[in-house]
Parts: C-alpha cells; sequence; structure tokens
C-alpha cells in the first residue's frame, strides 16, 4: 500500500518546484551546461535522448516530501544515465535535492546509511583515479571534492530535521502552557465566584435572616400592641436598609475599575461593638482582651464578617443571648458562645455560614471549629476563629 506523507500544500509547492527542475534543465541543456559521455567513440548524446533523465528527476523532485525514499532511489537512477552520457548541471542539482528530501522527510536511519554510501563512493573514486593517473594526490582531492558535494545535502537535511523537531517541541511546549494557562484561569474564575458567594452570603443573608425572622415574629403573635408592632416594622425596616446597602456597595465593587492591592474594606473588626449593638432580637454581652491594633485588610474584614454571621446564627438558632469575645494578641481569635435554642445552628440552611466562615478563615491560614460545648446552664453553641496576621502586612 502507497503511503503520501506529504499534505496538500506540500504536493502543490512540490509539483511547482518539478515543473521548475523541467524548464531549468532545458534551457542549461540548450547552453551546454553538460560534459562529455564516457564512451567517447560514441559522441555527444543527441539532447532529446537527455529528456529521459530529466523528466525522471524532474518526477523524483515532485516525490520529495509525499514518498522521500522512492524519490532518492528514481533520482539516482536519472543521475546515473545522465553521468553515463555525460554529466549535466540539471541532475546534479536534482540529485543534491534527492539527498537533501531523503534526509529531511525520509526515515531517522537513512542520514546515516547515505553518508556511508557517500564515504564509500568517494573512497572508491579517489582510489580509482590515483590508480589510473598514478597520482594519489589527485586521488586524495578527487575523494573530499565527492565527500564534499556529497555529504553537505545530507547534513543540511540533518540541521533542518533537527530544527524542524525544536519547533515541533516548541509548538507542544507552547499548547500545554495555554492548556495550564487556561486551567488556570478558570481555577481563579471558580476562586472568585466562590469568594463572591461568601460575600454575597455575608453581606446579605444575615439581614434578610433577620427580616423573616422577625417578620414570621410578627405574623404569628396575634395579641400584640400597636407599639410592639410599629417597633418590630422599624427594625424589619432598618435590617433591610442595612441589607440593601451591603448589596449597593458589593456591586459597586464589582463594577470598579481595576484592583487595587490596598483596597479599603467596608467594615472593620472595631466595629464590633455597633454590630453586637444592631443584631434584632439578640443581647451580646461583648468583652474585647488584649490591645485592640490596626489589622490588615484582608483579617479586619474576615473578622468582621465572622463575627456577624456567629451572631446572626446566635440570633437565629440560639435563646435570645450571647457572649462574644474577641483577643488581640500573636493572633486575633473570635469566640461567640449562645445557648442552642430549639434548632441546630445550620439544620435548615444547609450550613452555608458555616462553610463561609471556615473557608474565610483558612484563607489565612487560621483555625476555625464550631459545634456544641458542655456548659453548666445547659449546652452551648461556640464559634471560634484564630486568624493570624503579620505586622508587616498592615
Amino acid at each position: 500500500m502507497i503511503t503520501w506523507a506529504a499534505d496538500r500544500r506540500s504536493t502543490r509547492i512540490d509539483a511547482l518546484y518539478a515543473t521548475i527542475a523541467v524548464l531549468g534543465g532545458v534551457v542549461l541543456y540548450f547552453v551546454g551546461a553538460y560534459g562529455s559521455g564516457f564512451f567517447p567513440e560514441d559522441g555527444d548524446q543527441p539532447l532529446w535522448l537527455r529528456i529521459g533523465p530529466l523528466l525522471l528527476g524532474a518526477f523524483s523532485v515532485f516525490l520529495r516530501r509525499g514518498m522521500p525514499l522512492t524519490s532518492l532511489i528514481l533520482g539516482t537512477a536519472a543521475f546515473a544515465a545522465d553521468f553515463l552520457m555525460g554529466p549535466s548541471v540539471a541532475l546534479f542539482v536534482i540529485f543534491q535535492d534527492n539527498l537533501y528530501s531523503a534526509t529531511a522527510y525520509g526515515p531517522r536511519r537513512t542520514q546515516w546509511w547515505l553518508n556511508g554510501f557517500a564515504v564509500t563512493i568517494a573512497l572508491g573514486c579517489g582510489i580509482w583515479l590515483g590508480v589510473a593517473s598514478d597520482s594519489f594526490r589527485w586521488g586524495f582531492l578527487v575523494a573530499l571534492i565527492v565527500i564534499g558535494l556529497s555529504t553537505t545535502p545530507v547534513l543540511t537535511g540533518v540541521i533542518v530535521r533537527l530544527y524542524r523537531q525544536r519547533l515541533a517541541e516548541a509548538k507542544e511546549h507552547a499548547r500545554q502552557l495555554a492548556r495550564l494557562a487556561e486551567l488556570d484561569r478558570r481555577g481563579a474564575v471558580n476562586a472568585e465566584r466562590t469568594r463572591m458567594a461568601r460575600e454575597l452570603h455575608d453581606a446579605v443573608a444575615n439581614q434578610f435572616g433577620a427580616i423573616a425572622m422577625q417578620t414570621a415574629a410578627l405574623i404569628s403573635r396575634g395579641d400584640l400592641d400597636e407599639a410592639t408592632r410599629q417597633t418590630v416594622l422599624h427594625t424589619i425596616r432598618d435590617s433591610s436598609l442595612r441589607g440593601l446597602a451591603e448589596l449597593r456597595g458589593m456591586i459597586e465593587l464589582l463594577r470598579a475599575p481595576g484592583e487595587g492591592a490596598d483596597a479599603p474594606v467596608s467594615h472593620r473588626l472595631d466595629e464590633a461593638e455597633a454590630l453586637a449593638a444592631s443584631v434584632p432580637g439578640l443581647k451580646v454581652d461583648l468583652k474585647v482582651t488584649g490591645t485592640p491594633e490596626e489589622l490588615p485588610a484582608a483579617v479586619d474584614l474576615a473578622g468582621y464578617r465572622i463575627l456577624q454571621e456567629s451572631l446572626a446564627n446566635a440570633a437565629k438558632y440560639g435563646t435570645g443571648v450571647a457572649e462574644a469575645v474577641i483577643d488581640y494578641a500573636e493572633a486575633v481569635t473570635i469566640t461567640v458562645d449562645s445557648p442552642i435554642g430549639t434548632v441546630t445552628p445550620g439544620a435548615d440552611s444547609g450550613g452555608a455560614g458555616l462553610v463561609g466562615m471556615s473557608e474565610r478563615t483558612q484563607l489565612l491560614g487560621g483555625t476555625f471549629a464550631a459545634g456544641p460545648l458542655g456548659h453548666p446552664q445547659g449546652t452551648v453553641w461556640r464559634m471560634r476563629a484564630v486568624l493570624p496576621f503579620s505586622r508587616e502586612e498592615k
């Protein structure tokens, strides 16, 4: 079965080369670019007889990339026939291209066979000429000329083959880098989506959770007087306004062009007292130990969000009271204890708040724990986050 190794574009180019070989060979014949044959008694061969080897050589040029070994065989036969009639420039150039093409496009081991063949022919010609002329100097010179003429296209083919191999390796490396870059981009997009989902939950879900809880209480209690109902409605209104403000702030942050490395945060941990007082339906005993200091932006915002989520969970799932401790030391430690009510924290929300607090803590290299804790006054739910920070980051 014949296998054609060249593509359509290469085949069209080689067909053009073959046409040029025929036309160029005819021109070289008419200007006398050929020598006498090895049989002087027969005289010079007519030009029309040389057209046969020329056409065969041109056909070998057409096969140079599609069937390189077949091209070498046909080219060698055409060169030998032309050499016997009297070597011509046209077939010599074509044969040089046959040697180059077989090395550059043929099997890898072809170069060793061609170099060995060239050296053998060169030594044979040198010895024959040295013996015939009784001059080893001329034999050595002819051997060097033949070696140079026959090995030069082979070595050129080797260099071109190595270049193509390096180019293919570089393209494959570039494709691998592109795939890795695409994977990195997808990872960054997923990480950004996770961060946005966490921020959206922490910023809005707490406020709307409080609104839902207060609205349910207002609907279920039909015995409330008008003053109490107005107080609850005002609390609902304040919670909705705070949630809307948080949502607008996030949208503005997403719309802002560019990314600042030290972009200011909208909330800080030193606002903990105001945050504790703003949680509806929860009485918070807040304590701050250690020496409060300025924190890096990421730690400051994460600490505020963790405290906000912990107090919101205490309000939704607890008994209306909570103890919060913020300790400033080598790391910021936030601890919130609240008695467990009738519903386990995270049971009706899929635990999204707990997951968000854990992710925020892990991103900063800290530790987070949440769960029931034995207590003399009953079972207490404790949330504890340790946020390390470096003072050089501030």
